[in-house]
């Protein structure tokens, strides 16, 4: 197949699957990226190092090395939702967010972070 501009076209994934919406993992400048906030024309991405970007769509797209790895239910990881909150206020849904984690888990770091569960978190026993 032949483009408009006289230079093979180049295949494009199913538009389901080309979606950059918040939570979605993706691919730019060679590197693996997580979308953290959607605004306009922009999208802030965060690597697995912590790094943030602050990119164009147009730039994203035009990437060679773009693509949508995964695109996940709806969701964002708690920096993505919370960054524009004032420091208090991030704080004090942070200690919450601690004590979800226990009560779910019977652990205050969540899974796997070791240690043992005070009594009356301890899942097996309630």
């Amino acid at each position: 197949m032949v483009s408009t501009l006289g230079r093979p076209a180049r295949a494009v994934a199913a538009a389901p699957r080309r979606q950059v919406r918040l939570g979605a993992y993706v691919t730019f400048e060679g590197r693996p990226w997580q979308v953290a906030a959607v605004a306009g024309a922009s999208v802030r991405l965060v690597d697995t190092a912590g790094q943030i970007a602050s990119v164009l769509v147009s730039l994203l797209f035009a990437d060679p090395t773009f693509a949508v790895v995964d695109c996940p239910a709806p969701a964002a990881a708690p920096w993505g939702l919370l960054e524009a909150v004032p420091e208090r206020e991030r704080e004090r849904a942070m200690a919450w967010q601690r004590h979800i984690r226990e009560i779910e888990t019977g652990l205050p770091g969540g899974p796997g972070s070791g240690g043992t569960p005070r009594p009356a978190y301890d899942p097996q026993r309630t």
